[in-house]
């Protein structure tokens, strides 16, 4: 992510590493890094949002007791846009591994610098065709990769909408050298063919029906939702645009909805922001089983020319300050200063446990739990089959059977329609294990879980879809099903791997 983000922005901060070169790092002065904090983390240059039914003259006596601290000041926070490259970039870098890793591979990513974040159609129209393009596991360029076999799994983030300068990157991992210039030329052969054959209707309704889901539902997980929605109207408001205009989805969503009906409407979009566009860049990063060992010999090289150009005295007062620090650092707050903290009081806890009112019932032999909640005219359905009948050592291959059951298609439809008509009919279905210790059991709770989620119109079209998955999957595509171990085994990778070494 950050080498493709320098390799398209290399004149705007976006060009910079946001966590700090650790090289240049000891170069900083303390004066430098508080005036930074000072002139930039200043509450005039701070977006405050809040969120609830409280008062609002609270809220404002809350920001008073804060801001009429501080004298307003004009930190020159705007970031520039980048000008357009007028051409394609290139940009390889090596990557460290350990003697450990078992054949490390090159990776690569295509990136494209899009238009600005501050207009809600047109981030809506970039995620609807990120959606359409990488979305499930049929879609055309997600397909198209993982099928050709020159990698284990595609990388790079698909649609970025956070920065001043939107940004598309797809690629290919765990693709051999000599295959690089292959998986690149496909990237653009397969967007090619999509603008000359033209997408698939039911690409394109299967997308906005996932998309518009997504919206209404405004599912923000474990998530706080009040955060979620600051999130999402920080995106404009950081550049100066209206603040409500990703959150307020509805005017916006239906102009696209026209829009999309429109033939070529998202193929155009192709071909102006991907194929035709020059500011683009392609990021290859090389497995170097050196590059640690380098980067650590070049450290002692540069600390052992900074100490030998020391006095005995600066070295002296190294060694005191660093006692010091130590010192400092290991000793205990003081009461006064912990006093200064807020803290929750026992009394501030609700002393009454919150509970999920249901029923229970049970049919044809089933167990059938109920929750009658307000859920914004959504159903959502966990079907949960037991798993004690597998032995031991075969449960951690449960967590495949989601992606078997759902990405091989069934006796009656190939996966890519299968993917189609989950997208189309419901607001997505899932599977996943789930293990856990009960209370007077020796052998726990182990279950797999199906969960579907729909509008309550579309409750028979997500149980037809969930009784062609439990019933007739197909389990015999022996290359497909490699393709999905190889992702999994991707995926298990990225989770160890540090994320700056990604493109």
């Amino acid at each position: 992510m950050e080498a493709s983000q320098q390799s398209l922005y290399p004149d705007t901060t976006y060009g910079l590493d946001s966590g700090g070169n650790p090289e240049k790092i000891p170069e900083l002065t303390y004066e430098q890094f508080k005036n930074f904090h000072d002139t930039f983390y200043h509450p005039s240059n701070a977006r405050i949002f809040f969120y609830g039914d409280d008062p609002v003259e609270e809220r404002f006596k809350l920001l008073e007791s804060y801001l009429g601290q501080y004298t307003k000041s004009e930190p020159d926070s705007d970031i520039e846009l980048q000008p357009a490259l007028p051409e394609p970039v290139r940009l390889e870098k090596p990557y460290a591994v350990s003697a450990d890793d078992e054949d490390p591979q090159p990776m690569f990513t295509v990136n494209w610098s899009l238009p600005s974040p501050t207009d809600a159609e047109t981030v809506f129209a970039f995620n609807l065709l990120d959606h359409i393009l990488l979305g499930t596991p049929a879609s055309p360029l997600r397909k198209g990769l993982i099928e050709s076999g020159l990698g284990e799994d595609i990388t790079g983030g698909g649609i970025e909408t956070h920065m001043i300068q939107m940004m598309y990157s797809i690629g290919l991992k765990g693709i051999d050298e000599e295959n690089l210039k292959k998986g690149e030329a496909l990237v653009f052969q397969i967007l090619q063919d999509l603008v000359k054959q033209g997408i698939d209707p039911d690409d394109i309704a299967a997308a906005l029906n996932t998309f518009e889901f997504e919206l209404r539902e405004n599912n923000s997980g474990g998530f706080p939702r009040g955060l979620s929605l600051w999130l999402k109207s920080l995106n404009a408001w950081i550049y100066d645009a209206d603040p409500l205009e990703l959150i307020a989805f509805e005017q916006p969503l239906q102009n696209l909805k026209k829009r999309a009906q429109e033939p070529g409407f998202f193929e155009n979009m192709i071909r102006r922001y991907f194929i035709d566009n020059t500011h683009r860049s392609t990021v290859v990063l090389f497995p170097d089983p050196e590059f640690s060992v380098r980067t650590d010999k070049e450290e002692k090289d540069r600390l052992a020319a900074i100490k030998a150009r020391l006095t005995d005295q600066q070295l002296d007062d190294i060694v005191a300050n660093t006692a010091r620090l130590l010192k400092l650092q290991s000793t205990p707050d003081s009461d006064e200063a912990l006093a200064t903290i807020p803290l929750l009081k026992r009394g501030d806890l609700d002393k009454k446990i919150k509970t999920v009112p249901f029923t229970t019932q049970k049919i044809l032999g089933t167990t059938v739990i109920k929750h009658n909640l307000f859920t914004n005219g959504i159903l959502y359905l966990d079907l949960g089959l037991n798993l004690h009948g597998l032995d031991q050592e075969d449960l951690p291959y449960a967590s495949l059977l989601g992606s078997i059951l759902l990405e091989m298609g069934t006796q009656s439809e190939g996966y890519v329609t299968l993917s189609q008509r989950i997208a189309k009919g419901t607001g997505g279905i899932y599977g996943s294990p789930f293990l856990s210790a009960q209370k007077d059991s020796k052998t726990g709770i182990t279950r797999f879980f199906l969960r579907g989620k729909c509008m309550i119109g579309q409750t028979k079209e997500l149980l037809d879809i969930m009784h062609d998955i439990l019933l007739t999957a197909k389990f015999d595509d022996k290359e497909r099903f490699k393709q999905i171990v190889l992702e999994h085994k991707s995926e298990l990778e990225t989770g160890v791997v540090p994320e700056d070494t990604l493109p």
